[in-house]
């Protein structure tokens, strides 16, 4: 009697893990931001980080987080040395990065604004795509200047 509820027990695992014990392949993006010029006061950089939007131009970031729409880094926060490392991982297959920026939080929850766009078009700033058809490591490296305006999305 033992033998077959093992067996049972067994059978039922094998059954209800369908590779749930598998790991999870990631995409990761990764990179360094370099800050030049003078980086503004504490009180005007109250967060930073990394965010991927799936959608150019995004609505708003708040319903771009909620919607699953926009990934983002850990804060940034404390930047040391001018510059600072970021990753974001992507486990959604295949996937499209349609705006990758550097955001920055200036004052109340809802004030943000973009001070590095991945992109190779330094006057107009669209932005580049990445297509994420399997798991990868993605370099791509910024260049803050806070005193440089760059277009916003919002």
């Amino acid at each position: 009697m033992k033998k077959l509820i093992n067996l049972i027990l067994l059978i039922f695992l094998l059954v209800s893990c369908q590779e749930g014990l598998a790991p999870i392949e990631k995409a990761i993006i990764k990179g360094k931001i370099t800050f030049v010029g003078a980086l503004p006061p504490d009180s005007l950089i109250k967060d930073l980080r990394v965010v991927a939007f799936n959608n150019y131009p995004p609505r708003d970031i708040v319903s771009e987080v909620l919607t699953g729409n926009a990934i983002f880094t850990e804060s940034l926060l404390p930047i040391k040395n001018q510059e600072c490392n970021y990753f974001i991982e992507i486990d959604k297959f295949p996937s499209t990065i349609a705006y990758l920026v550097v955001a920055r939080q200036y004052g109340t929850l809802f004030e943000w604004d973009v001070v590095g766009i991945y992109s190779n078009d330094t006057v107009n700033y669209v932005p580049e795509k990445i297509v994420l058809s399997k798991p990868a490591t993605i370099n791509i490296d910024f260049v803050v200047d806070f005193n440089k305006k760059l277009p916003q999305p919002f």
